[in-house]
């Protein structure tokens, strides 16, 4: 069954960050009617071009659920923004799910990186091989790693602000993979997974911009 995606990125006021985490939780779950997924905050160091918010909500529809559009997000983001002053600055991106990978169930990710890819759509069918047959396998033999999900771009808004520093880097395809807290990311194991020649081909000859990578932690 696919999903839609929504990633919601929020950029708290200096004065508000004390109440943030809970109000983030429970005004926008009861308001956009939507499920939420996950609630990340970024670990990474911040990005100056790509990475610029440090707070994303994660909400998941099933097929049976329309996607929102933006005029009905932003109704509902403005109605906040102007009401509660929490927010400075806010963004979102809307995907439909490609395929997801897990290794069981339930599951309770410490850590979440999301990685995007942007190639022309003539080389897309070689992308899904490569994460079906070689990407995706070799990272669940990767101690904690426990779920990989694939994203298409279906929309993104334009800036709450006329500021182009606050609108996060949206690419086309995007991956999301969950990482138990006890993990070898960036261990061995991992290097092995991934610095493949299948995966220098991808990287090197048939991306357009570069990977747009973000570490987030699960909040």
């Amino acid at each position: 069954m696919s999903n839609y995606y929504l990633l919601l990125f929020l950029q708290p006021r200096k004065t508000r960050t004390s109440d943030f985490s809970q109000w983030r939780r429970e005004i926008f779950s009861m308001l956009l009617e939507l499920t939420p997924h996950m609630y990340l905050d970024a670990v990474d160091d911040p990005d100056t071009e790509t990475n610029k918010y440090r707070h994303v909500n994660v909400y998941r529809l099933t097929e049976s659920t329309s996607p929102p559009t933006d005029s009905q997000i932003e109704t509902q983001l403005l109605y906040l923004h102007s009401g509660n002053h929490h927010l400075s600055a806010f963004h979102w991106h809307i995907y439909s799910s490609i395929a997801e990978t897990r290794l069981a169930e339930p599951l309770s990710a410490h850590t979440v990186v999301t990685v995007g890819i942007t190639i022309p759509t003539t080389d897309a069918a070689e992308l899904d091989r490569w994460y079906a047959q070689e990407h995706m396998p070799a990272l669940a033999t990767v101690r904690g790693w426990q779920a990989g999900t694939r994203l298409q771009l279906l929309s993104t808004s334009s800036s709450s602000k006329p500021e182009k520093d606050v609108v996060e880097y949206a690419t086309p395809y995007l991956a999301i993979h969950e990482w138990a807290e006890r993990n070898e990311l960036g261990g061995e194991a991992w290097k092995k997974a991934v610095f493949t020649p299948w995966s220098e081909r991808i990287m090197t000859e048939l991306q357009s911009a570069p990977v747009h990578r973000h570490v987030w932690v699960r909040v």
